[in-house]
């Protein structure tokens, strides 16, 4: 989780928007 990659950002930003996307959208 410590990693300090590029493709790491856009990657969780993806997976936070989908969860918190969601059952925000509701």
């Amino acid at each position: 989780m410590h990693q300090p990659r590029p493709l790491s950002f856009p990657s969780l930003s993806l997976t936070l928007r989908s969860a918190g996307g969601a059952p925000r959208d509701e």
